[in-house]
This record gives C-alpha cells, sequence and structure tokens, in this order.
C-alpha cells in the first residue's frame, strides 16, 4: 500500500543516490507502513481520512466534506478534531467558541498540503479573513497577541490567501507591508522556527522588494538550526511543504538530503514526534502526516534525479 505513495516503478530502484546520499527504498516504504498503522489506530477520524486521500483511497471530495463541518457560517474554521473529539462535540466546540484567523490557520494548512485551497469552500473564509484584517495589514489583537505571533499568523494567512486565487490583491499586498516593515535579522534567527515559517512561506508565493535579501537569510539561519539542532528535520520539512518545494533560497540542503534525517526522527509505534510550536505539527498524527507526505514527494523527487545506469 505504501509503495503506491511514491510510485516505485518495476523494476524497483533499490538505492537512491544524490552526490553523497544513499537512501534505501524499501526502508521509506517501511516507514510509510508503520506511520500508516499509527495513524489508523491512535489518529482522529479526519487524521485517518486524510491517509486514505493520500493513498488515493478516498477522494478530495470527501476530505472537503469532513473539513466544510468545522466550517462557521462567517466562513472561519474550527481547530483540528482530537481522535476523543466526536463530531458532536467538535462541533459543539466550534458553537461555542468564536473561530478567528488564527483559529483557521490547522484546516488550512491541511487544505494547502492537499491543493484544495483554491476550491470554491475557500470563498467564504476569504471574505471572511479579509474583513478581520487590521489597519496595519495584519491579523490578531495587538493587545492579546504578541507581535512575533501577529507576524506568524500573517505571513501564514498571507500566503494561503495567494494560493486560493480569490483574494484582492490589496489584501496580500497589506500583508507584504506589514511583514516588510518587521523584518529584521536580529528578530529572524534559528531559533524563532515561526518566522522563519512566516517569511519562507509568504515571501515564496508573493513578490516584495525584501524577498532575495530575506530569503536568504531565512535560509542561512534555516540551515543554522538544523545543523545545530535547533529545528528538527519534521520542522525542515513543513517548510519546504508550505513553500511546496524541494529546495529553498539559502539553504545547501534540499529535500532528498532531509529524508535520512527524517526516517531517523520515526519512533519506534510509527508515529513523528509533535512540535506545538509548528503548525501542522501539534499532535503526534499530524506530525506523521506531515511526514508521510515530505517522505512520498521527496523520495519521488529524488529518484528522478538518478542517472538512469544506476537504475
Amino acid at each position: 500500500m505504501a509503495k503506491d505513495l511514491i510510485q516505485l516503478e518495476p523494476p524497483a530502484r533499490e538505492q537512491a543516490r544524490e552526490q553523497d546520499i544513499v537512501i534505501s527504498m524499501e526502508q521509506v516504504v517501511d516507514a510509510l507502513e508503520k506511520a500508516y498503522a499509527y495513524v489508523e489506530a491512535a489518529g482522529s477520524e479526519l487524521d485517518r481520512l486524510r491517509f486514505r486521500v493520500l493513498l488515493e483511497k478516498a477522494s478530495p471530495e470527501e476530505l472537503l466534506a469532513a473539513l466544510a463541518r468545522l466550517q462557521s457560517e462567517e466562513g472561519f474554521f474550527g481547530a483540528w478534531p482530537s481522535k476523543e473529539a466526536s463530531k458532536e462535540a467538535s462541533k459543539a466546540a466550534k458553537d461555542a467558541e468564536p473561530l478567528s484567523a488564527a483559529s483557521s490557520l490547522e484546516v488550512l494548512a491541511v487544505l494547502d498540503d492537499h491543493d484544495l485551497l483554491s476550491d470554491p469552500l475557500l470563498k467564504r473564509w476569504v471574505q471572511a479573513i479579509s474583513k478581520t484584517q487590521g489597519p496595519d495589514g495584519m491579523w490578531g489583537d495587538e493587545d492579546a497577541v504578541s507581535a512575533d505571533a501577529r507576524t506568524y499568523i500573517s505571513g501564514m494567512l498571507g500566503a494561503f490567501l495567494v494560493k486560493s486565487n480569490s483574494v484582492r490583491i490589496m489584501v496580500v499586498d497589506a500583508a507584504l507591508e506589514a511583514l516588510a516593515a518587521g523584518w529584521s535579522t536580529e528578530r529572524v534567527s534559528a531559533d524563532t522556527w515561526p518566522l522563519l515559517a512566516a517569511y519562507f512561506h509568504l515571501l515564496t508565493v508573493a513578490s516584495h522588494e525584501i524577498g532575495d535579501e530575506a530569503l536568504q537569510w531565512c535560509g542561512r539561519e534555516f540551515e543554522k538550526g538544523m545543523r545545530g539542532g535547533v529545528i528538527t528535520a519534521l520542522e525542515a520539512v513543513r517548510i519546504f511543504l508550505f513553500c511546496d518545494a524541494y529546495a529553498l533560497p539559502g539553504v545547501s540542503m534540499d529535500g532528498g538530503r532531509l529524508i535520512p534525517e527524517l526516517l531517523r526522527e520515526q519512533q519506534a509505534d510509527g508515529s513523528f514526534p509533535a512540535s506545538e510550536n509548528a503548525l501542522g505539527l501539534q499532535t503526534p498524527a499530524q506530525a506523521t502526516l506531515t511526514a508521510v507526505l515530505a517522505l512520498s514527494r521527496f523520495s519521488r523527487e529524488l529518484q528522478a534525479t538518478i542517472p538512469e545506469e544506476e537504475v
């Protein structure tokens, strides 16, 4: 089943080589099989559905229908439900708590992973989010949310809006100007994953005059964090996936080089460790699904780099 995710062509390529990288494709398949077993046992109903969509055993339309149940009348989304949360409990929580720009981020990350941000389901969200943008171009109450948190939320939302293909350009421009105004090399460093993610994400999908400088700096700090153990391989691939990239500006490591590191982070039960500060990694099931997506995408990319004589 997991072989379907990396589409090994017969005869299967036993080794993937790129410069000094040697990866066993069987090792990747084994990791995917263990991850599938973990999500089936410990994931929520939506987590299991996501995996089935990745395997093409369920349709994207089924996932959209499930996510629509988390959307309020205004268009915002509620938080991703845990395994213990029933449909009724998730609905009650959605009705009890006011939904906002920040509460929508988890669902938007899932829609992004499945290339569904341009679906009509998002039109109400785009309208709602556009109305709640502050006069400074950012989202989040400045009296209740830190400046770094507002930058993170605004960078991620701005990028998701660009990918929706249905937002007014002035909304994105305002978010870009807000992040540019707050940019400094002193502020963004290897130990500020949320800010690295926000700047990488927004500046790879929308152009701004600070783009080249900021991305190169983010790349250096990103690599410093990876080599110093401040950023895990899973946190690293999460940024690659947001940017829909196999390589990032200023980063010498590409997706293929991250595969061995990512495989080493898998736990004995098949899961990958959660990271509460990283969007899309807040629970072990979410983290495991992110790892599965990265392993399947990067393995296919890496196979494509192997010279034919090595097949």
